[in-house]
């Protein structure tokens, strides 16, 4: 029943990096004075595509806990039947059923009980590891798809930043080419006033442009190692409880110290301050796109 569950909650989606529409606008033209409605239109598609990855990583933070949750029930209900069971087989072998005579018994057609015997180690190993299969094994899809995750993040890391190095760069030469124009005096005093003017504008343009995508390629970084910080995390927690489901199904049994493990890594109040990192994240980045539009 809880693996069942676990696997209706487990429907994880691609988690995507930010990308920028309007960013391969500015390489194709190369110039940076777009138009202010097709401007708009990009920024709010980048805080759609904001949203979308913000709540994608929120959904797997939930899909932790909602896992971790349903094996610490697991590892306590487990433990407390095989408890129960030892204790039970105790009491019979210790407390046998009273025997009837035996004329009397074959009178009332009653057989001699059979004594329970007590669960040996082999039973429990057994009896622990078929009962722990099913939540391992949502584990292991789930660690599979955070570590899908990190070899995303890190690809699309790595093309934003030659994206947004290249449009640095372009914004830089065309920067240090007009301001060697206006500073030199012969081709500055060949300049109508109207040239000279326009390339004044376009140098300041550039200078904001510059300190936009510079301040955008930082965070856009910070949003990226945030995320990656986080799904590390939450590979750590998933690798900690499968350790523990290892573990008890080695030693055949589960003690206090799994218990204590399995407890520490499902802690409500940790996801909790996991996605109000990941929202406050979102929003210092939220917060640039909206400046511009």
């Amino acid at each position: 029943m809880q693996a069942s569950i676990l696997i209706a909650l487990f429907t994880l989606g691609a988690t995507a990096r930010l990308r920028s529409p309007h960013r391969e606008t500015l390489l194709d033209t190369g110039s940076v004075q777009h138009d202010k409605q097709g401007d708009r239109a990009s920024l709010h598609e980048m805080l759609a595509i904001l949203e979308s990855e913000t709540s994608a990583l929120d959904n797997d933070v939930v899909h932790v806990q909602s896992a971790l949750t349903a094996s610490l029930l697991q590892f306590e209900n487990l433990a407390l039947n095989v408890t129960k069971s030892v204790n039970a087989t105790k009491k019979l072998v210790a407390k046998p059923a009273a025997v009837a005579k035996p004329a009397a018994a074959k009178a009332a057609n009653v057989s001699k009980p059979v004594e329970a015997k007590p669960m040996n180690k082999t039973a429990k190993a057994l009896l622990i590891k078929s009962q722990l299969q099913s939540g391992q094994s949502v584990l292991d899809s789930l660690l599979k798809h955070l570590k899908g995750n990190i070899g995303k993040f890190n690809g699309e890391e790595s093309d934003e930043k030659k994206k947004e190095d290249k449009i640095l760069k372009h914004l830089q030469e065309r920067q240090k080419k007009d301001l060697t124009i206006l500073h030199n005096v012969t081709q500055n005093a060949s300049l109508s006033d109207f040239e000279h003017e326009r390339l004044v504008n376009e140098t300041r343009m550039d200078l904001v442009s510059i300190k936009y995508w510079s301040k955008d390629r930082d965070l856009q970084h910070s949003v990226f190692h945030n995320n990656l910080k986080m799904t590390h995390g939450l590979m750590e927690r998933v690798q900690s409880v499968l350790a523990a489901y290892k573990e008890a199904q080695l030693k055949g049994k589960v003690s206090s110290a799994l218990l204590k493990k399995v407890k520490d890594n499902a802690l409500p109040t940790s996801f909790a301050q996991m996605r109000a990192d990941l929202q406050q994240s979102a929003q210092v980045y939220r917060e640039h796109l909206r400046q511009t539009m």
